[in-house]
């Protein structure tokens, strides 16, 4: 058999003798270069064999490669482990003949560092290794995260957390209150991530407005674990004096990895690396990734968007620009190949249609890009929705050990979208002037003549049959500007088709008011028609980045919205005649009742009326922005004004003629109800969506009925109350539409 049977320490570097056991595991101190050499080969590895290269492979503790390196039999190897990798965590190394790990047989080494156990920063987040958010005050019964980074810990599996309440006024901590303890606590990579899932049962011991809480962490014997000062961490977590569930949850460890990140961090410690990406995108910088040697920067594997052990297939950036050349500009701090294993050169390439548009030896490099929006673009309706089009892509290739080792992987796409923004507006039978409109000038459309360009493609027959008095007058303006503003483009008929997709909504909005108008009375006995509406909006949308730690764009949307009306009606129903015509209780059986009441004791020699009367309007006005990367974080308000009112009237009268019988009283009722309305619109993630909202708030009668009837000289007073239903609250329910998008 050939190869190497056996590595051991070459004797360079700092080991702690006490920890490490001879030609089975080597305990070396932390943050110094140890080597290593090739001890013994196999017997029939020749001496020929023995001057060729061997490659060294790092491994986890299952034997997972980490990294691999080349070099001769006769050269050492050297391997540093951070502080913050040092603890009990056991790696692998050995040399490979082959080049291939060995499980078959021990060849290699166990290799652990060591230092002074230390808990370096503290934090409590809202979501697994999330922001910092201890000045925020929580509940009890939120979940809260602890997130610690430490040294000297790392793969220790049996850690006690203990949580503690701060007593004012008291001795210091030793009259603080233990509230919690969590054990068989796990240090992965040199950190502690913990959900705490208990809060809830920390209720008992709230006394103020708001507690303080903090922790401490001890080993498997019983000592607290120092900051090098203090055994107190994470001050303080703020708990208000509310509690919002009772449910418990198990507190559990959770990885600090991302998704593909290898499950150590020695990235950050290789020779060969940079320790971090900027761009210089109109005159300002902003860096893209840091490798996490700045105060409070991310881990790499926040910047990219997908990895591979340690190789990053790329950094997704988006930048918004004209379709003229524009400079940007990488630099890379800190740029070296030193001790580099796969020959890495200290360069950037860009690349631009699978052609090198610029090569560079160095850390920085300058190249002209642009977006796919030609400057003389006839009609640019491929980019009506710019965020949905296919950028404009230049893979950029910085390669190195630590980050995107793979040569044939670029290490940044730098996307550019146009910088094209459009604005829309539409008018129906909107003769007022409009507060949010954008544009100088509309163009008119004539609805009836031209309603196959403008909406009939689109629309079914049915509905086109159906606009009725919303034929009256209809204005569209689409405008286009881009590179910057100084192109610009006034669409008009041509535009027709798309356009209807945004006015579906509001084209069904009267059928809508007219059909609930025949659920108000028994099914419909009873139809009225509400008026049509008279409708105002202007949207603007463009590409734009809303925050500097983001390296996507988004589309800005603004919507501004007016109806003078929405919804309008002025009329009555007579209701004694449907209880004439269907019987007494054909409105409701409430309704029966009051009028069965009167009849029965008047024995129908009475006069009714019974009215009810819809009056009133509902306007509609508002503008709301946003972007659509953070829907929720939308702006403004589109309110709703005024409603429809409905009362019901009720009137009773005697009509006797006999002297002997006569009635004196009264029969009083009254409701009050409504009919609102409103259109609501929200910014999703692809477009703006609206749907207009109506609710029926039934009718209530309330009456009161005293009635004296005379016969001869006999008087008797019947008198009852009460209160019924006469119509039931009648919500309805529309489905979101697009205003504008997808496109």
């Amino acid at each position: 058999m050939k190869g190497i049977q056996k590595i051991k320490w070459s004797g360079k570097g700092k080991i702690e003798v006490s920890k490490s056991k001879p030609n089975v595991s080597l305990c070396i101190v932390g943050k110094n270069d140890v080597g290593f050499v090739v001890d013994k080969w196999f017997s029939e590895t020749t001496e020929e064999d023995k001057k060729k290269n061997v490659t060294w492979i790092l491994q986890d503790n299952k034997r997972k490669e980490i990294r691999r390196i080349q070099k001769s039999a006769k050269e050492e190897f050297t391997l540093n482990i951070p502080n913050a990798l040092c603890g009990p965590y056991n790696y692998y190394l050995e040399a490979s003949f082959s080049g291939k790990i060995d499980t078959k047989n021990n060849v290699g080494l166990h290799v652990n560092g060591y230092c002074t156990p230390k808990i370096l920063s503290s934090k409590w987040s809202t979501s697994n290794d999330g922001a910092d958010v201890r000045k925020q005050q929580f509940k009890y019964g939120h979940l809260v995260y602890l997130g610690l980074v430490t040294e000297g810990l790392n793969g220790e599996k049996s850690l006690v957390v203990e949580i503690y309440k701060t007593i004012q006024g008291g001795n210091g901590s030793k009259d603080d209150k233990l509230v919690a303890t969590i054990t068989s606590v796990d240090v992965v990579d040199g950190e502690i991530n913990l959900k705490i899932g208990n809060t809830a049962n920390w209720f008992v011991h709230a006394k103020k407005d708001v507690e303080e809480f903090y922790i401490k962490i001890k080993n498997t014997r019983g000592n607290y674990i120092s900051d090098g000062k203090s055994d107190i961490h994470a001050r303080f977590l703020r708990m208000k004096k509310d509690q919002v569930t009772k449910a418990v949850e198990p507190s559990t460890n959770n990885t600090p990895l991302k998704v593909g990140e290898t499950s150590t961090d020695f990235l950050k410690y290789d020779p060969c690396r940079f320790d971090s990406v900027t761009v210089i995108e109109n005159k300002k910088d902003k860096i893209i990734f840091d490798s996490g040697k700045s105060k409070g920067s991310k881990k790499p594997s926040d910047y990219l968007i997908k990895t591979n052990g340690y190789s990053a297939n790329t950094i997704i950036y988006e930048v918004v620009g004209p379709s003229s050349k524009e400079d940007f500009k990488i630099n890379l701090a800190n740029y070296t190949n030193k001790g580099c294993s796969t020959n890495h050169a200290k360069s950037i390439k860009v690349k631009h249609n699978d052609n090198t548009l610029k090569s560079i030896e160095g850390d920085s490099v300058t190249f002209p890009m642009q977006s796919k929006l030609e400057k003389f673009h006839p009609l640019p309706f491929d980019y009506i929705w710019p965020e949905s089009n296919n950028p404009n892509v230049y893979p950029v290739f910085f390669n190195s050990c630590a980050y995107f080792s793979n040569l044939n992987q670029a290490a940044l796409f730098v996307t550019v979208y146009p910088d094209i923004k459009w604005t829309l507006e539409f008018k129906w039978n909107h003769k007022q002037s409009f507060a949010y409109t954008y544009g100088n000038k509309m163009h008119p459309y004539n609805i009836k003549t031209g309603r196959k360009k403008a909406i009939g493609a689109i629309m079914d027959a049915e509905l086109a049959r159906e606009f009725g008095e919303m034929d009256q007058s209809f204005e569209l303006s689409l405008e286009a500007e881009w590179d910057k503003k100084s192109r610009k483009l006034e669409i008009g008929t041509e535009f027709g088709e798309k356009i209807a997709k945004t006015l579906n909504a509001f084209v069904k909005l009267k059928k809508i008011a007219d059909s609930i108008t025949n659920s108000p009375v028994n099914g419909g006995k009873v139809s009225f028609e509400v008026k049509a509406p008279v409708i105002a909006v202007s949207i603007q949308w463009f590409l734009e980045k809303i925050d500097e730690d983001i390296n996507k764009i988004g589309t800005n949307i603004k919507l501004g919205i007016e109806t003078k009306p929405l919804i309008e009606a002025d009329f009555k129903i007579d209701l004694w005649q449907i209880v004439t015509e269907f019987g007494a209780n054909a409105v409701c059986p409430g309704a029966g009742k009051v009028i069965n009441f009167i009849s029965k004791h008047l024995e129908g020699n009475i006069g009714i009326k019974f009215d009810v009367v819809f009056n009133g309007s509902i306007n509609v006005s508002g503008e709301i922005s946003g972007n659509t990367l953070v829907p929720k974080n939308t702006k403004g308000k589109i309110g709703i004004d005024g409603k429809i009112q409905v009362t019901l009237e009720l009137k009773a009268w005697a009509k006797a003629e006999y002297g002997i019988a006569g009635f004196d009283g009264s029969a009083k009722a009254n409701a009050n109800t409504y009919l609102s309305a409103g259109v609501k619109a929200e910014i999703a993630k692809d477009g703006v969506v609206g749907y207009p909202e109506l609710e029926f708030g039934g009718i209530v009668a309330k009456y009161v009925v005293i009635a004296s009837i005379k016969f001869g000289v006999f008087k008797e007073t019947f008198e009852d109350n009460g209160e019924y239903v006469i119509v039931k609250k009648c919500p309805v329910e529309f489905k979101k539409a697009y205003l504008l998008g997808p496109y």
